[in-house]
């Protein structure tokens, strides 16, 4: 099994990684101790230009704040283009709304170690 393959496999608890598992475990203490209102998983949002869906977001977290604000936020290992041309997206469509804050949390330098070799 090729590196991608693993990686596009293997679940953790039902989340795509280790990270965005550790995230919503995160949240989830943070909401019994009620920093914050409530928050959800995985949810789908239609990205659109000029009424017209382009294509369907999968955010990781939706945070609900105790002021009535929420936030949206990403839990990213790598980010492909195809993954920045669909913030830049999503950006483009919350950039007049003030209730709503756009957030990514980048795990290490978002790249896969180079493999070394050993000196014998």
């Amino acid at each position: 099994m090729g590196l991608n393959n693993y990686y596009k496999t293997k679940k953790c608890n039902g989340f795509d990684s280790k990270f965005e598992y550790a995230k919503y475990v995160e949240l989830d203490l943070m909401k019994k101790a009620g920093h914050i209102k409530s928050f959800e998983t995985q949810i789908p949002l239609l990205l659109t230009a000029h009424d017209h869906v382009i294509c369907t977001y999968i955010m990781d977290f939706v945070i609900h704040h105790h002021d009535g604000s929420m936030e949206l936020l990403e839990t990213k290992g790598l980010s492909t283009d195809v993954w920045r041309l669909k913030w830049k997206m999503l950006e483009a469509m919350c950039a007049n709304d003030t209730d709503i804050k756009l957030t990514v949390e980048f795990q290490g330098k978002g790249t896969v170690p180079k493999p070394r070799r050993l000196k014998v």
